[in-house]
C-alpha cells in the first residue's frame, strides 16, 4: 500500500465511523479522489464519505468574495496600470507582463508579505554591485534623467499593486493571493466550519498564509497532519524531502511510519535516441504489461507529449485517462484560429482568398474532420484565387470561415460560432475537450475586449489571442479513474502505482521551469520567495516520493538532442546511482558505464569507459583554460562538468549578470577594433571609435533581448545595464588612447595547440583570447575582466601544490596557445578589468611584468604534469579539500557537500 491508502487505512482503524463528522483537507483534488477510494476499501462497506476538500478550495469557501479568471484579472491591471502611470502601452502590448505581476503580487500575498516594503525596496534594487542593500548609486543618481529612467515603472509597483486590489474588491472579484491574506489577517472574524477534527494530509509544502491558516485551526480544533515521508526521501544526495521533514517537524507527524513496509521498486533505465522512441517505448511497456489499467501511470514532463502518445497509444487498451493541463498553445486550435485570423486579415487588404491559405485550414485536424464528416468537396486544385462570394456559395456549410468581416473586432464572435460547430464532429474526446475549453476562452477574451471594440486590429486580435493561449491550459480532470493513468508531474503528488513509467529524464526536460517575475533574484531570496531551486526541489520531492511508492519503475531518455531540448541525463538518474537512494536497478541499452562511482567514496576512479570518455575529450573535444582551472579547483567537479557533462542549474536573475555583461563588451570592442586590426591606431581613429560607442552598444544590446520592443529597452533595468556597458568600453577605450604606438594584432581569436605527455598523445588544447596588441616592439596578451582579476605573483608548481585556481592558469594558457606568434619575443599577459583600482592588470613573476619564452617552458612543463595526473588510473578524481568553494558549486548534491 502507498501514502494515501496507508493513511487511510489508519484514520479508520482510529476513528471508524467517526470519520464522516471529520474534515479531510489535500493539497490537489487528484490525492482527495483517491483518498475517498482508499477510505470506502478500508471501511469495507458503504460509508457516508467524510468532508474532503483541498485546502485551497476550503479557505476560498470563507472568502465573501470571487476569484477572477486570469483574463479578467490582467484586463483590470492594465486599467489600473493606466490609472497610476505605470504604462502607456496599449492591452495588446502590457498583456505578457501582466501575468509576471499578477504572479508576483500572487506570491507577496501568499507569503504574507508587507507590499509597502517590498515595493519600495523593489523600486531601488539594482544589479550594479555586489552590496546586499540599497545600493550607493541610487542615492548617486538624485533627480537626473538617469534615475527618472530607471524608476519609470518600479517605483509605481507599490502604486498598482493597491489600486489593482481595490478594483477588483470593488467588483466583488480577488486574486487567490490576496484572499488568502485577507482571511489570515481576520482570523477572529471568520467562522469557520464547525468541525472539531481536522485531518491535513499529503502538503509538500506550503505558504506562509497556508501556515497562519493552519496554526489558526489548531487553536480550535484537534487537527493530525499526515505527511509522506519515506527513508528515500531522506537520502543523503537528494534535496527532495527537505521541506516536507521541515513542516513534519513543525506540525508533527501523525501517520505511523513503522506500520508502513518500505520497499524498493524494480527499477529499468531505459536509453533511447530520441523522445519519439521513447513514446513508442513507452507504447510496448503498456502492451506487455500484466498490471492492472488503473494501477499503471505515465508521468508525461510535458503537455506537448500528449497528443504524441495518444497516437501511439496500443490499439489492446481501451482506456487512458489524462489527468494534466493542456496549454492552447500547443494544441490543434492554436494553428486554426492563427490560419483562419490571417485569412481575414488578407481578405480586409485584399479582398480575395490565394489558394496556400486556404489549402492551410483546409487540410487542418478540426477542419478535415469536418469535411470528411459532411463528405464535403474541395474546389478544383486548378483554381488558385478566390472570392468570398463562389465560396460561400459552393462552400456554404464553411461560409463563416469565407464570409468577409465587417470590422476586425467581429473576429472573435466568428470565431466561436466556427469552433461551436467543430466540436462534436471531432472523433476523440480529447480533442473535443480543447475545443470545447478554446472556445470558453474565446468567450471571455470577447467579453473582456467589447468595452474597446473601436480600437481592435488583426494585428491586435493576433497577439492578444496569442498571449491568452500561453497562459490557458486544458484541464482535464480525470475522472473516472479508470484507465492508464496520465499524469504530469504536479499530479502525481501521493498517488501510489504498480507501473511507473516516466520519460523525459534528460535535463532541461526534467527538472524544468524558470521564474518570470519583476522581483530581482536578491529581493526574492532575501524575502524568501520562491526560487528555481524551490522550484526543482519540489518536483523533485513529488517525482522521488512517486517512485519510492511504485513496484516496478521505467525511466527513459534520450542519449541526443531531442524534441523537448534535452541536454544531457537528468540529474535524478545521476542520483539513483549515486545519491545513496539505495535502490537497485538495471539499465538498457546503455552505453556508458557508471560503475565505481560511489556517493560514500566522494571520488571517481578511472574505469575503461571512462578512460576511454576522458581521452576522447582530451584530443577531440579539447583541453580549455577553464577546464583547467576546474580541474585544479575541484577535479571531482572537473570530472562531472566535462567528462560525464552534467549541466549546472540556470540561475535566475534580473537582467545580465557578469559573464553576460562581459560578453557584450567584448564584442563591443571587438567590433570596435575590427577595422584597426594590424594597423597604428592614431589619435584620429580613437575619435572616430568613440562616437562609435553607443551605437554598437544598442546593436548588440538589442541581440540579447530579441523578443522586447526597441522601446522598452530605453528604460528601467535595460537602461540601467546599456550605461554600465557604455562606461565600461569608454574606460576601456580611454586607457588605450593614452598608449603610444598601439597595434592590435588579433581579437576575439580562437587558438589551437596541442601536447603530447608520455601518457597520452596530442592533447588538444583549446582558447579563445580576448585579443593580442602590441606596443612597438613588445606583446601584451589582453584578457577582459568585467569582475576582479586574481592573477598572483606564485611559481605555478607553487600555485599547483596548492590547487589554487588563479587566474595565472588562463593568461598563461593563452600565451602558450600564441607560442608560435609569440616566437622568441618577450611579452605581458594580463587583465583590462573593471573592479581594481589600476584598470590594466599584469601579472607579476618575481615583480616583473615582462616574461619570456623560459616561462612558456615552464608551463608546458606543468601542464605536462597535471595531464599526465588526469589520465592515470591510479589518480582519483577527487573532491576538494577548501570546502569553502562548495558553497556556491552547482554539483555538491552528487558530493554530499550541500549539508557541510
Amino acid at each position: 500500500m502507498g501514502f494515501i491508502e496507508n493513511t487511510a487505512l489508519q484514520i479508520w482503524k482510529q476513528y471508524n465511523e467517526q470519520v464522516s463528522e471529520h474534515l479531510f483537507l489535500f493539497p490537489s483534488r487528484r490525492s482527495m479522489l483517491y483518498f475517498k477510494r482508499a477510505i470506502t476499501e478500508a471501511a469495507g462497506q458503504n460509508i457516508w464519505v467524510p468532508e474532503c476538500l483541498t485546502l485551497e478550495q476550503w479557505i476560498l469557501d470563507q472568502s465573501d468574495v470571487i476569484l477572477a479568471d486570469p483574463i479578467t484579472a490582467a484586463y483590470e491591471l492594465y486599467l489600473s496600470a493606466r490609472q497610476v502611470g505605470f504604462t502607456a502601452d496599449s492591452f495588446e502590448l502590457f498583456y505578457p507582463l501582466a501575468q509576471v505581476i499578477i504572479n508576483d503580487f500572487e506570491q507577496i500575498d501568499l507569503e504574507l508579505i508587507d507590499p509597502d516594503q517590498i515595493w519600495e525596496h523593489a523600486s531601488a534594487w539594482q544589479y550594479i554591485s555586489t552590496q546586499e542593500q540599497h545600493t550607493s548609486i541610487w542615492q548617486e543618481m538624485k533627480d537626473t534623467a538617469l534615475k527618472e529612467k530607471w524608476i519609470v515603472n518600479w517605483n509605481k509597483l507599490h502604486s498598482l499593486y493597491t489600486r489593482f486590489m481595490s478594483t477588483l474588491r470593488h467588483q466583488n472579484l480577488t486574486t487567490k493571493g490576496h484572499a488568502y491574506r485577507e482571511i489570515v489577517q481576520n482570523l477572529a472574524n471568520h467562522h469557520f466550519n464547525d468541525f472539531t477534527h481536522i485531518h491535513v494530509i499529503g502538503f509538500s509544502s506550503l505558504t506562509k498564509a497556508e501556515v497562519g491558516i493552519l496554526e489558526f485551526l489548531r487553536s480550535g480544533a484537534q487537527v493530525e497532519f499526515y505527511w509522506n515521508i519515506s527513508p528515500l526521501l531522506t537520502a543523503p544526495g537528494l534535496d527532495a524531502g527537505k521541506k516536507v521533514v521541515t513542516w513534519a517537524e513543525h506540525f508533527g507527524q501523525n501517520l505511523d511510519l513503522t506500520m508502513i513496509d518500505f520497499q524498493s521498486p524494480d527499477t529499468q533505465i531505459i536509453n533511447t535516441s530520441g523522445m519519439v522512441p521513447q513514446i513508442k517505448t513507452i507504447s510496448q511497456i503498456l502492451e506487455a504489461s500484466k498490471d492492472k489499467a488503473e494501477k499503471t501511470a505515465v508521468l508525461l514532463p510535458h503537455p506537448v507529449l500528449i497528443d504524441l502518445f495518444l497516437k501511439s497509444f496500443p490499439d489492446s487498451l481501451d482506456k487512458v485517462n489524462i489527468s494534466l493541463g493542456y496549454p492552447l498553445i500547443y494544441s490543434p486550435a492554436r494553428t486554426l484560429v492563427e490560419w483562419i485570423l490571417t485569412l481575414w486579415e488578407k481578405m480586409e487588404e485584399e479582398r480575395i482568398m490565394h489558394r496556400t491559405d486556404l489549402d492551410l485550414i483546409w487540410s487542418h485536424l478540426y477542419i478535415s474532420n469536418y469535411i470528411r464528416t459532411l463528405n464535403l468537396s474541395l474546389p478544383d486544385t486548378r483554381q488558385l484565387y478566390f472570392t468570398s462570394d463562389d465560396l460561400m456559395a459552393s462552400h456554404k456549410e464553411l461560409a463563416e470561415i469565407y464570409a468577409p468581416l465587417g470590422t476586425p473586432a467581429e473576429a472573435l464572435d466568428r470565431l466561436i460560432h466556427i469552433i461551436d460547430r467543430l466540436i462534436n464532429v471531432q472523433p476523440d474526446v480529447f480533442h473535443r475537450e480543447v475545443l470545447r475549453y478554446m472556445k470558453g476562452r474565446l468567450i471571455r477574451l470577447n467579453d473582456v475586449l467589447s468595452p474597446i471594440a473601436a480600437d481592435v486590429s488583426f494585428i491586435f486580435l493576433k497577439r492578444i489571442v496569442y498571449e491568452m493561449m500561453q497562459g490557458a491550459s486544458v484541464p482535464f480532470r480525470g475522472e473516472p479513474m479508470e484507465g492508464i493513468q496520465v499524469l504530469g508531474v504536479q499530479e502525481v503528488q501521493n498517488l501510489t502505482f504498480d507501473t511507473l513509467i516516466i520519460p523525459g529524464m534528460n535535463e532541461e526536460i526534467l527538472p524544468s521551469g524558470k521564474l518570470k517575475s519583476m522581483i530581482p533574484y536578491s529581493l526574492r531570496k532575501l524575502y524568501g520567495l520562491e526560487s528555481v531551486s524551490d522550484l526543482h526541489a519540489t518536483q523533485s520531492y513529488y517525482i522521488w516520493s512517486a517512485i519510492a511508492q511504485a513496484k516496478k519503475v521505467d525511466l527513459l531518455y534520450s542519449q541526443n538532442d531531442d524534441l523537448l531540448g534535452a541536454k544531457g541525463i537528468s540529474r535524478y538518474i545521476y542520483q539513483l546511482k549515486h545519491g545513496g537512494v539505495n535502490i537497485p536497478y538495471h539499465e538498457k541499452f546503455l552505453d556508458l558505464d557508471l560503475s565505481g562511482f560511489e556517493a560514500g567514496s566522494k571520488e571517481i576512479l578511472l574505469t575503461h569507459d571512462y578512460e576511454t570518455r576522458l581521452h576522447d575529450y582530451l584530443q577531440n573535444k579539447g583541453l580549455s583554460p577553464t577546464a583547467l582551472m576546474s580541474y585544479i579547483s575541484c577535479s571531482f567537479q572537473f570530472f562531472l562538468r566535462y567528462i560525464l557533462r552534467i549541466r549546472e542549474d540556470d540561475t535566475p536573475r534580473a537582467g545580465l549578470d557578469f559573464s553576460d555583461m562581459g560578453s557584450v563588451i567584448h564584442d563591443i570592442m571587438n567590433e570596435l577594433y575590427k577595422p584597426y586590426q594590424n594597423k597604428n591606431i592614431t589619435v584620429s581613429d580613437f575619435k572616430k571609435i568613440e562616437e562609435q560607442i553607443e551605437t554598437l552598444t544598442e546593436d548588440q544590446y538589442q541581440e540579447l533581448y530579441p523578443q522586447d520592443r526597441p522601446d522598452s529597452l530605453k528604460i528601467g533595468i535595460h537602461w540601467i545595464e546599456k550605461e554600465i556597458i557604455i562606461r565600461a568600453v569608454r574606460k576601456f577605450i580611454a586607457y588605450d588612447r593614452k598608449l603610444k604606438g598601439l597595434t592590435i594584432e588579433k581579437l576575439e581569436a580562437t587558438l589551437e595547440n596541442s601536447v603530447s605527455t608520455e601518457k597520452i598523445k596530442n592533447v588538444r588544447l583549446t582558447g579563445k583570447i580576448d585579443r593580442l596588441d602590441r606596443i612597438n616592439n613588445r606583446y601584451r596578451i589582453i584578457d577582459y575582466k568585467t569582475g576582479q582579476s586574481k592573477l598572483v605573483d606564485k611559481p605555478l608548481a607553487k600555485l599547483l601544490e596548492e590547487r589554487n585556481p588563479s587566474h595565472n592558469w588562463q593568461v598563461l594558457f593563452y600565451a602558450f596557445l600564441l607560442r608560435e606568434d609569440l616566437k622568441s619575443a618577450s611579452f605581458e599577459v594580463g587583465h583590462y578589468t573593471l573592479k581594481d583600482r589600476k584598470m590594466y592588470v599584469p601579472l607579476m613573476s618575481k615583480r616583473q611584468a615582462i616574461h619570456h619564452e623560459t616561462d612558456l617552458d615552464t608551463f608546458e612543463e606543468v601542464l605536462i604534469q597535471i595531464i599526465d595526473e588526469m589520465v592515470d588510473p591510479q589518480v582519483p578524481f577527487t573532491q576538494t579539500e577548501n570546502t569553502s568553494r562548495c558553497t556556491y558549486c552547482a554539483f555538491n548534491i552528487f558530493c554530499e557537500r550541500q549539508g557541510e
